[in-house]
């Protein structure tokens, strides 16, 4: 709706003040600093959600003066959303939701940027005491170490995040100190974590929080975000991870790191997440995560760099997820394409009834002679497939080719390789060109 239709909607104020009073939540994408007194009359005694993404255009005046009537005039506030990467006044943000004791649900998305006053050790605290509390999503929390937290917690462990349904978190660095944060609070309610972190640690401290993670009883989704930067900006090579010892071999997220996903039956994980710079997979572990995550909707265990160096499983491990998984409806993988490639002509595929219809390969190289067999392999695993995406991490810019599939589904394919893209034909094969420009 335009600025001048949404002004003479409103100036009808019969017919607003009808609307307003059956709005419960409001979903504000339009930051215009024209557009702030339309926002501001949906603001009102019966709104119990509001999702702002984004107000970065509202200038400094305007934002507060939004939270400032949010808090005064929205008394059954729950829900409190707002993604911004160059909010102004980010403290005020906090201000706001630490003294709203209404609020039950606090996403905070891309507040990472500067004028945002992170989360200081003492606002935690008084978060997690909030007995109502039950999503909360923050990028950051400003304290350096977990450590300081801890004693606090230690005192009254059953006291924190007693209602707590929902935690994402970036703990800059996961160390001992952020097991610790897991093995004190309970957190029997958690349906659903996020965990980021700015470094890959070492596995043996990814295999300690998993196997903290998969204790939680009614959790049913997982996930796990790594990144890669280092200290001096520039990031990991895979030379660092071979010749300093400090990031070597032991920072490889491997089958060792992911076993507790794989040593007892979890069924009421739907979704698992995986995504880290030094990440090595094989059909063991596939068999293992898969035999286990029965009911599991969407898995994603992929590199988040490509190396080169460690090992992926072969195609041919995709086998599992046909096998274990009927539920499985969008898969996301890293997996080694041509390693065994001839076993795919003569592997006799069992019929699936496997539902997945979402799969991407992450940083596989697919050959020019043999993408038409694992075209054909994929399809008869996964009969009820309609997308399939080849994903290339390190490769800039990637090139995509969308085309036509059978019942006029569309794929995606993705590929910056310098000599050939790819793109699917009618789901029987996998075709490949040198020049699919030149079409």
């Amino acid at each position: 709706m335009s600025f001048n239709a949404l002004h003479k909607f409103f100036a009808n104020s019969s017919i607003f003040n009808t609307l307003r009073k059956n709005v419960k939540v409001v979903k504000w994408a339009d930051s215009r600093p024209a557009m702030f007194p339309c926002l501001e009359k949906f603001i009102g005694p019966n709104l119990h959600g509001i999702e702002l993404t984004p107000i970065v255009e509202f200038d400094r005046t305007q934002q507060r003066h939004l939270l400032d009537i949010l808090g005064t005039q929205c008394p059954g506030l729950l829900s409190f959303s707002i993604s911004d990467r160059r909010l102004d006044g980010g403290d005020a943000v906090f201000n706001f939701v630490l003294n709203k004791r209404s609020l039950r649900e606090m996403t905070f998305y891309s507040m990472e940027a500067s004028g945002l006053t992170m989360l200081e050790a003492d606002q935690f605290l008084s978060l997690a005491q909030r007995p109502n509390l039950t999503v909360l999503e923050m990028p950051y929390v400003g304290f350096s170490s977990w450590i300081e937290i801890l004693p606090t917690l230690q005192r009254t462990p059953s006291s924190w995040f007693r209602s707590l349904r929902v935690l994402s978190l970036n703990f800059f660095d996961l160390n001992e100190s952020t097991c610790e944060f897991f093995r004190i609070v309970p957190l029997e309610h958690l349906t659903s974590i996020a965990i980021y972190a700015n470094f890959q640690p070492e596995r043996e401290v990814i295999k300690d929080h998993l196997e903290i993670l998969t204790g939680y009883p009614s959790l049913n989704s997982i996930r796990l975000i790594l990144q890669d930067d280092h200290s001096d900006g520039e990031g990991w090579t895979y030379e660092d991870v071979v010749t300093d010892l400090n990031v070597r071999e032991e920072h490889v997220i491997d089958h060792n790191a992911l076993a507790p996903l794989s040593r007892l039956p979890l069924p009421n994980l739907l979704q698992l997440t995986i995504n880290a710079p030094f990440l090595s997979t094989n059909a063991a572990l596939l068999e293992g995560l898969t035999s286990a995550l029965s009911n599991i909707v969407t898995l994603d265990i992929a590199e988040t760099r490509y190396i080169g160096k460690l090992a992926s499983a072969p195609l041919t491990a995709l086998d599992a997820l046909a096998r274990n998984c009927p539920n499985l409806v969008s898969a996301r993988l890293s997996v080694d394409a041509e390693t065994n490639i001839f076993h795919i002509r003569s592997f006799q595929v069992t019929r699936s009834s496997s539902s997945l219809r979402y799969l991407t390969l992450v940083d596989s190289t697919i050959g020019l002679r043999t993408a038409d067999w694992i075209g054909a392999y994929i399809v008869a695993l996964f009969p009820a497939l309609c997308g399939l995406s080849v994903e290339f991490t390190d490769y800039t810019p990637p090139v995509w080719r969308e085309v036509t599939a059978k019942g006029g589904r569309r794929s995606m394919i993705t590929g910056g390789m310098q000599d050939h893209k790819l793109y699917m034909n009618g789901f029987s094969n996998v075709v490949a060109h040198r020049d699919i420009e030149s079409e």
